[in-house]
């Protein structure tokens, strides 16, 4: 048997993990052109397997902020519960602020969000795309110094998040042996890449699993070619998004590693709302069913949350005539959702998932649900009121906002933002690449955060909403443990 045949063979073997029928797909597609080349090459992929870097863990960003807030507020406030103060909530919001400036180390960075370039390898740009372009665009090097400055210090190094336009026109210089991704990697960091997936070919999906890519988010709004082409404003943009998908899988499956995941992102308009459950549908027959060897329950396995579909309102002025109505939001909350979870139900029979592992669709997807993920202010009129008006954030936001300095996001002139949403939003910057160090530039705009939230942050994300919540209800509870034991100790004396 010569080297092809046993790359072959073993790369076929591997699908057996998949539903027949996505197994053979998969094994139509590798023994096509592009992949038989790869596979045919001798030495290359023992070669890659070799040298691939594995990409490092995640940072919490939950427990990175409460770490920092607690590191410099929390011995202030017990000596003020020691005093015999019990107002709850001004002690919680003691606890949560920020100082002026840094009274000793900053705090570590959990998340840091780039967006390379807005130039874009789709033509034309899709219906929805709201990107306003910049006068200029920083050099790849750039972004290589700002990698090596956030981790060089002692702490966990940051998430790196590259986006676009189209991240992956950056070519080997976000992939290759010298790109961002393995650098990242190399100094334990993990990345990931926002993608129309146009570019995944076989030989660059390898490169991204190489390098350690820890995730790709991948757009796809519709499992209906003519839905998403028309989305796409080009016909068999479908096609292509789901050849990007599948030689990630393939690349996975010759490398034999679990990674990078893939994330879906969905743009919710009114042309795909209705979609969802056979979106669902699609991407659980090409969900890989269990990884070979894995122990512990199905939640623990590496794929369990694989071709996930994280949903977002469709945002901007200019997306008015494509936005849901609030009746349309609202019956995408109350029955298209419910139908989704069927899919999902089903599909956990099918598979054999044992009865006491099985988890209801909220639970498996909780990152996709926008309104069920964080707390909003009113009832589900409200929320679809507000979300036909691109306005649903408001609703979710706190009086402060408690993540800005443990992240930062830079768009691709070097102009650094609070985080994504403002990025797009653009206000003034609040500092610049070239301007300083990003931990230097977060401490000179530290008191813009007493104004924060403002009218700029409407179009806060649902992650960063969900990490203000979850930071602020943790803050409350170490004060309410702390002035219970004061009020024990004080009644035991």
């Amino acid at each position: 048997m010569n080297h092809k045949d046993t790359e072959t063979q073993r790369t076929a073997s591997t699908f057996a993990t998949y539903l027949p029928e996505h197994a053979e797909r998969l094994s139509a597609i590798a023994r096509g052109a592009a992949w038989s080349a790869i596979l045919a090459d001798e030495g290359r992929l023992p070669a890659l397997r070799e040298t691939m870097m594995l990409p490092p863990a995640l940072p919490d960003p939950v427990a990175t902020l409460e770490k920092a807030l607690l590191a410099g507020n929390e011995q202030a406030v017990r000596d003020r519960i020691a005093a015999g103060e019990r107002d709850g909530e001004a002690l919680a919001r003691a606890l949560g602020q920020w100082p002026e400036r840094w009274a000793g180390p900053p705090p570590a960075l959990s998340f840091v969000g780039v967006t390379l370039t807005l130039s874009c390898d789709a033509r034309p740009c899709c219906e929805y795309c709201n990107q306003r372009m910049v006068e200029s665009t920083l050099p790849l090097s750039a972004w290589r110094d700002l990698v090596l400055e956030l981790t060089s210090g002692d702490g966990p190094p940051p998430y790196f998040s590259y986006t676009g336009g189209e991240p992956l026109t950056c070519g080997e210089g976000l992939y290759g042996r010298e790109g961002l991704i393995r650098l990242a990697a190399e100094r334990g960091a993990a990345s990931n890449v926002n993608t129309n997936a146009l570019s995944l070919t076989p030989e660059v999906a390898l490169s991204l699993v190489h390098a350690g890519t820890a995730r790709l988010h991948i757009s796809l709004d519709s499992p209906f070619p003519h839905v998403q082409d028309k989305l796409a404003r080009e016909e068999g943009r479908f096609e292509r998004i789901v050849a990007g998908i599948h030689n990630v899988q393939i690349a996975r499956e010759v490398m034999g590693v679990d990674y990078p995941g893939i994330h879906i992102n969905c743009v919710m308009t009114s042309r795909n709302l209705y979609d969802h459950p056979e979106l669902v549908r699609f991407l659980l027959e090409r969900k890989r069913v269990r990884t070979p060897g894995a122990e512990g329950v199905w939640r623990a396995d590496p794929h369990y949350r694989d071709l996930g579909i994280h949903l977002i309102p469709v945002g901007g002025r200019e997306n008015a005539p494509i936005r849901p109505s609030a009746d349309e939001y609202r019956r995408f909350l109350e029955e298209t959702w419910e139908d989704a979870g069927r899919v999902w139900d089903t599909y956990q029979e099918v598979v054999g998932v044992p009865p006491d592992e099985r988890v209801d669709y909220h639970n498996y997807a909780f990152f996709a649900n926008p309104y069920r993920r964080v707390q909003y202010r009113g009832d589900l009129s409200d929320y679809v009121a507000a979300a036909a008006e691109s306005g649903q954030s408001v609703l979710g936001l706190g009086e402060r906002c408690l993540v800005g300095p443990t992240q930062a996001f830079f768009l691709p002139d070097g102009a650094q933002h609070w985080c994504g949403g403002r990025a797009v939003t653009r206000p003034e910057p609040m500092g610049w690449r070239e301007g300083g160090a990003v931990l230097d530039n977060i401490e000179r705009a530290l008191p813009q955060l007493l104004g924060i939230p403002d009218d700029y942050c409407r179009g806060c994300p649902v992650a960063t909403l969900f990490i203000n919540q979850s930071v602020e209800a943790k803050l409350r509870e170490y004060v309410g443990k702390w002035i219970e034991k004061a009020t024990t100790a004080t009644a035991t004396a």
